[in-house]
């Protein structure tokens, strides 16, 4: 999944090396392993229990959920709102019926589930605005690419007689 493997797991190389070791870091650079992000929605909450941090909520509608084997959540802890990586194996994963089965989504289920804290309240507002950013430039990108290839093909010629196709256009030629 482009979206996970380049958008997602390349920036939590930035996040922090001490953190973000090489046993969640590597196997997802390598495409071996399905990041999923999901901030905002409903609210999760993280706990210190002991020396492990558990991670307790749902959230719903996850991009590439019932695929992913880690998740990136935002969670309130007592300190304020911080970034966590759960294991999909810890998850209830409710997978959900699309209409593009090339976004599958899933609903999470996390029943105080052990989580490793990858960004601390102070920066995260930071880096969950990074990750929106990148999300929103990865969408736009597949989107003119999609454009690209509707106004390269003779075989959709209805569509390009829509208002759609000469709105596209425009933005097209305005590059």
């Amino acid at each position: 999944f482009f979206s996970s493997r380049r958008r997602h797991t390349r920036y939590i190389g930035d996040w922090s090396s001490d953190v973000c070791s090489s046993d969640l870091l590597e196997p997802a650079l390598a495409g071996d392993a399905v990041v999923a992000v999901s901030l905002g929605g409903s609210r999760l909450t993280a706990e210190r229990a002991g020396g492990e941090w558990l991670v307790s909520g749902r959230r719903e509608r996850v991009l590439h959920g019932a695929a992913a084997d880690l998740v990136v959540v935002d969670a309130a802890t007592p300190e304020g709102i911080a970034l966590f990586v759960l294991r999909a194996d810890d998850l209830a994963v409710t997978e959900r019926t699309t209409i593009d089965p090339t976004r599958r989504q899933a609903d999470l289920g996390a029943g105080a589930v052990p989580a490793r804290c990858v960004v601390g309240p102070e920066r995260s507002p930071r880096v969950v605005e990074r990750l929106r950013s990148l999300g929103d430039l990865a969408v736009a990108a597949e989107h003119t690419g999609i454009v690209g290839e509707l106004l390269r093909s003779e075989e959709h010629t209805s569509e390009l007689q829509s208002p759609m196709y000469l709105v596209c256009r425009l933005l097209l030629e305005k590059k």
